[in-house]
């Protein structure tokens, strides 16, 4: 999303010019198939206001968040959506720990109104806030798959822990694996049926994002860096140890393919899949196997 190409094809700065009286809505998709923990930072801390209004095209349970949070972690293949408002210069870095000349993607350059702009009836700044004088927060509509999975009232039966192994073998060899499995299209690693709430575990997931296809993941607890408690992602990269998880299996039966988001790990076979049952879908068999070599 950064990259900017100057004529003589080199990456170039990209310089984005914002006015001081208004929010901006930014969309980051990080596509990086190496480094699981990464990092948008916007420097100086205090220039800009910077406010999650969604994760991984996910809204949040309340937009927008309630705090400026100039730095945040994303893992290989994420989005986050961000009101920003700028009242000085800032730069935007993308890196994997620390900032430095090399980071530095994006140039912000304010601009204030030569004008001052009053504000009534229909013509409001734009804003993420329900009031924008206020700054009162908003609740989302969601669609009927992403109900909160975290309330009193449910009570999940499908516990399980999913460990993303990481380990060396007899002969020295690195082994990675989910709880020493690794990729058979014959055998499900775990049956689960449609509509049942689990709630997993997930273990060593910071150098190993889990990552399920079709369900996202609320977070119940335990997560650290950009994993809210009750809210939903697509892949999970978390700071702690274990990180605790809830999702139901709606409308889709049959295969649900979960694996490392690091391309050359599920390349390896840290890849399985889960089989749900009692839904459109369930029984039906994928491609056959190719041998690649015999494509060339």
């Amino acid at each position: 999303m950064f990259k900017n190409t100057s004529s003589d094809g080199k990456e170039a700065l990209l310089d984005l010019k914002l006015t001081t009286d208004q929010y901006y809505y930014f969309r980051v998709s990080f596509v990086v198939i190496s480094d699981p923990v990464n990092f948008l930072e916007f420097y100086p801390a205090d220039a800009c206001d910077v406010r999650v209004v969604a994760y991984d095209g996910v809204y949040r349970s309340k937009i927008p968040h309630e705090r400026h949070t100039h730095k945040h972690m994303l893992t290989t293949s994420s989005r986050v959506d961000l009101a920003v408002q700028c009242q000085r210069n800032a730069d935007v870095h993308f890196h994997q720990g620390s900032k430095g000349p090399d980071s530095r993607l994006v140039s912000i350059r304010t601009i204030i109104p030569a004008n001052k702009v009053i504000y009534d009836g229909d013509n409001v700044p734009a804003s993420p806030f329900w009031d924008a004088q206020l700054k009162t927060q908003w609740i989302p509509r969601r669609p009927y798959y992403m109900e909160n999975l975290c309330s009193p009232s449910s009570i999940a039966n499908d516990i399980w822990n999913v460990s993303m192994d990481d380990t060396v073998d007899a002969n020295g060899k690195k082994q990675i694996s989910m709880n020493h499995h690794q990729w058979d299209p014959r055998i499900p690693i775990r049956s689960i049926e449609m509509n049942q709430l689990a709630e997993w575990t997930l273990w060593n997931t910071k150098g190993h994002p889990f990552h399920i296809h079709i369900n996202r993941m609320q977070i119940v607890k335990g997560c650290g860096y950009r994993y809210e408690a009750g809210e939903y992602y697509d892949s999970i990269a978390a700071k702690t140890a274990a990180c605790t998880v809830r999702l139901k299996f709606f409308d889709f039966a049959g295969r649900v393919v979960a694996h490392c988001h690091k391309l050359k790990h599920e390349d390896l076979g840290m890849m399985v899949w889960i089989n749900a049952q009692g839904g459109p879908g369930e029984g039906v068999l994928g491609y056959p196997e190719e041998d690649c070599l015999t494509l060339f």
